[in-house]
Parts: C-alpha cells; sequence; structure tokens
C-alpha cells in the first residue's frame, strides 16, 4: 500500500507541474519551432498524455530497485512516446509530446528520489533478504510495517517449524537422478507454499528439509498459533503430495514435523548477495532433535513444551513423553499435534481421551490397565497408530523385566 501511495504521489506531482507549465505556455515555443504552430494541438490531449506518461513512470520507478534500469525504461517511454508524437503528426493528427515528456522526466526523478529514501530503501532491503522467501501479504507487511528491521541481530520470541524428510537417501538410491529431483523438488514446493501462505519466513529449504520461522522478523503475540496452524495445513498438503508422488513415482517422501518455540538469534547472516534473514539458538537445535524424535514415537508432527503453553487453546494434542530440558528443574511434557482446536472428529477426540488415560496409567505402572486403553484406542483407529504400537511395545517390555521408559531421561 505505502509503494502504492508513492507511486500516485509522485506521478501526480510530476503531472500536475507537467500541465502547470503547459497551462503557462512553457512548450509553446518547443511547439512552434518544431510543427510550425501550437494553436491547434488539443488540450485535452496533452493533458491525457501528460497524466498517463507521469503515472506510468511513476509506477514503474517507484518498484524498481535498479538505478540502472530506471533510467533505461524512462529512456524507452520516452522515446517511444517522442516517436508516437512523431507518427501521428505524419498522420495529420496533431499532438504535441512535451508535456508528456515532462511528466515522465519529473515523474523518473521523483521515483529515484523515493527509492533512496528510508522506505524506499526498506523495500529494496527486505526485497534483497525476503524476496522468494515470504508471500506477497507478508513482503508487503514487512515493507509498509513501522517495525524497525534490526538485522545486525536481536533476541526475538519466537516459533521455528521444521519439516524433515527422513528417507531422501534412500530416494536418491533407487530413483533415477532425474524422477529423484523431480519429486524432491514438487515436494519442497507444495510444502514452502503452503508455509509462506501461511505467514511463515522460509529459513531453509533443500532436499532434506524445510524450516521455517513465525514471529519474526516481524513481531507476532500469536506466533505458536499460527505455527501450529501452518503445521496443520502443511501435513494436509503433503499428505495429498505423497499421494501424487506414489503415483508418479511410486516412492513418497518420509517426512516429518517439529515446532518449538524460545528466545532465538534473529539477524541478516551472511555478507552480499550471500546475505539471508535467519535464526540461531537452543530452540532451533531443541526442534531439531524434536524432529527426529518423531521417528521413535512413531508420530508425524511434535510440539515442544513451550509452544504447547502459549498455543494450547488453539490445538488438539495428546502427550508424548515427559522430558528433563537442561534449564529446567522439573520434567516437561512434549505433544503430539493432532489438528486445529474442535477439528477433530468425535470418534478421534475418543481415541485422543483414551490415548490420554492409557498413557496416565502407563506413568503409574499400571500396565493392564493402560495396555487396555491402549488397545481399545487402536481398534477405532482408521489407519496404523503408530504412537499407540509405541505403548503397547513398552508395556510388553515391562510385563517381560525389561527397561521400560525413563521418564527424566534427556535423550532428546
Amino acid at each position: 500500500m505505502r509503494t502504492l501511495k508513492a507511486s500516485l504521489v509522485c506521478g501526480a506531482l510530476a503531472a500536475s507541474i507537467a500541465g502547470f507549465l503547459m497551462t503557462l505556455g512553457a512548450f509553446v515555443p518547443w511547439e512552434t519551432a518544431l510543427f510550425g504552430q501550437a494553436a491547434h494541438f488539443s488540450l485535452p490531449a496533452k493533458w491525457a498524455g501528460a497524466a498517463l506518461l507521469g503515472f506510468g513512470l511513476a509506477w514503474t520507478t517507484v518498484d524498481i530497485d535498479s538505478t540502472a534500469l530506471q533510467l533505461v525504461v524512462a529512456a524507452a517511454a520516452l522515446l517511444e512516446t517522442a516517436s508516437l508524437a512523431w507518427l501521428l503528426n505524419s498522420f495529420g493528427t496533431a499532438w504535441s509530446p512535451f508535456a508528456a515528456l515532462a511528466a515522465g522526466v519529473l515523474a523518473t526523478f521523483f521515483g529515484a528520489t523515493y527509492n533512496r529514501s528510508p522506505n524506499g530503501r526498506r523495500k529494496r532491503l527486505v526485497r534483497e533478504l525476503f524476496g522468494g522467501r515470504v508471500s506477497a501479504t507478508t513482503e508487503r507487511l514487512l515493507v509498509e510495517s513501522r517495525q524497525p528491521l534490526n538485522l545486525c541481530g536481536e533476541r526475538v520470541e519466537a516459533s521455528v517449524l521444521i519439516c524433515q524428510i527422513f528417507n531422501h537417501q534412500l530416494l536418491a538410491e533407487t530413483l533415477p537422478p532425474a524422477q529423484y529431483v523431480a519429486l524432491t523438488n514438487f515436494f519442497l514446493q507444495a510444502g514452502a507454499e503452503t508455509l509462506m501462505d501461511a505467514g511463515g519466513t522460509l529459513d531453509a529449504c533443500n532436499e532434506q528439509q524445510l524450516r521455517a520461522l513465525f514471529g519474526a522478523p516481524l513481531a507476532n503475540e500469536d506466533h505458536a498459533a499460527q505455527a501450529c496452524e501452518a503445521a496443520c495445513r502443511l501435513g494436509q498438503r503433503l499428505e495429498a503430495v505423497c499421494r501424487e508422488c506414489i503415483e508418479k513415482w511410486n516412492a513418497a517422501p518420509d517426512y516429518r514435523i517439529a515446532i518449538n518455540s524460545g528466545e532465538l538469534i534473529a539477524a541478516a547472516y551472511g555478507a552480499g548477495s550471500a546475505a539471508g534473514y535467519s535464526i540461531a539458538g537452543e530452540p532451533l537445535e531443541f526442534c531439531r532433535r524434536l524432529c527426529l524424535a518423531n521417528r521413535l514415537y512413531g508420530s508425524r508432527m511434535l510440539l515442544g513444551p513451550r509452544v504447547f503453553a502459549l498455543a494450547a487453546r488453539s490445538v488438539e494434542v495428546r502427550p508424548m513423553e515427559l522430558i528433563r530440558l537442561p534449564e529446567r528443574q522439573a520434567p516437561e511434557e512434549i505433544y503430539e499435534l493432532l489438528a486445529p482446536k474442535d477439528a477433530l472428529t468425535a470418534i478421534d477426540a475418543e481415541r485422543r481421551d483414551l490415548f490420554w488415560k492409557g498413557v496416565i496409567l502407563f506413568r503409574e505402572r499400571r500396565w493392564d490397565e493402560a495396555g487396555a486403553y491402549f488397545q481399545t484406542a487402536l481398534h477405532g483407529a482408521a489407519c496404523e497408530d503408530a504412537p499407540v504400537r509405541f505403548y503397547l511395545d513398552r508395556i510388553a517390555q515391562a510385563r517381560a523385566g525389561e527397561h521400560a521408559l525413563d521418564w527424566d531421561s534427556t535423550r532428546l
């Protein structure tokens, strides 16, 4: 919106000045010298030409970051305008281009001046750092926001989402190279578009993982809920993508998702054209380990303790394990993300409650009762429920006298 306003202001100013000069007769000597007389030229036609070229070049130059490219575009437009005037007059249609040319020169000057203003520099910086990594809506918000872009490094409370492909090496070994690349790019493109459309800033996108940030560079108090909503949308989209992959290539990525929140260091890392906005910190490292832990439990999406604390009213979850974080004295829960709030079917909600009761009984070492709840939850599943199997296997180990889960472990 700010860029649009700047274009309108620059165009209106250029057209107004050109029109004022035209009204004062500033172009009459030139018109007389070139065309022999000026009286027969239509004043509305000259006004229209000035307005069109003024607004057109203002719109173009305000939206172009490169000064050299601005000058090339402006020169081409001015040359076309002069050529059009010559052509029209050659066929007996009198039209003076001087007002339009003046408006075009002024619009180019005003547009270039805007691009060197703080707002123009911010727009250029946003495009350099975030172009192709955020949605068009988010890019516009970044340009128009009053929040400063602290790119030298700041601590931000934000959420990070990681979607990792765990069988990428197997896919590379079993598929022809062209099919592997096509499958991977198809998956990554769908995932990246979904995350950006959900308001995320794409931080990484390679053959192994997608990573997106929520709550930075623009602060957002609901970053955890936004990340969870994005994860649910991502899961739905990638399930459809995997089905298409199986139809096309008889193979599909084995992906898992994790979300974690906390204090991260956000900055523009790198130098020159290689610079990019990214994050660092323990919450990111824990999110990586949490994503890997999905394979241990058989879950698809896991949430860290801080995410659940912030987004509890926005999600449907079930408990997965108590862990002891290094900076915490008491164990904290990690959760499996099931769906947005109130989006579970009645059957799935009942299965979630059965699972929850089973976990509580398991922790109390009441194996028989826990097993009964897990078996009931398993029977109601529309497909294989790996986390339920995870607990049933641990109950079998406990009954056999083997080591069961140590809930104070730090294996994550």
